[in-house]
């Protein structure tokens, strides 16, 4: 997956179907495989792609504040729609996690993305 695809401007924040924000930009995404060591070989060692993950970093500049203090750390649906008119393509990350953060999470928001059930990371829409 190329993060180079990935393109909106700014967007709502929609977390378990409530709208918790609006970006100030476009969001960041940082894609990592999860590996598995296997045993060494007559090849050397090798890595077997266990599991993707997503990062996504969002500068937030309106924000549900009560809302995102209470958000459990359970994963939810994470939907980010564009707030231009120009920008017609939406995103879903079907399993997201909201990792707090510690300095200011009102204002700097992360979410990791994992598979689902049935290996979908991203749709786009």
């Amino acid at each position: 997956m190329n993060t180079e695809f990935f393109k909106t401007g700014a967007c709502k924040i929609v977390y378990k179907g409530k709208v918790i924000g609006v970006t100030q930009d476009s969001p960041l995404l940082n894609i990592e495989p999860e590996f598995y060591e296997a045993q060494c070989d007559q090849n050397g060692a090798s890595k077997i792609i266990m599991n993707m993950k997503i990062s996504i970093f969002m500068e937030v500049k309106e924000t549900d504040t009560a809302f995102v203090k209470e958000i459990p750390a359970t994963g939810g649906v994470l939907t980010l729609l564009p707030v231009s008119d120009e920008d017609n393509i939406s995103y879903c990350f079907p399993r997201a996690v909201f990792m707090p953060n510690t300095e200011d999470s009102c204002h700097k928001m992360i979410f990791e993305v994992y598979e689902d059930s049935e290996g979908v990371l991203i749709k786009k829409f």
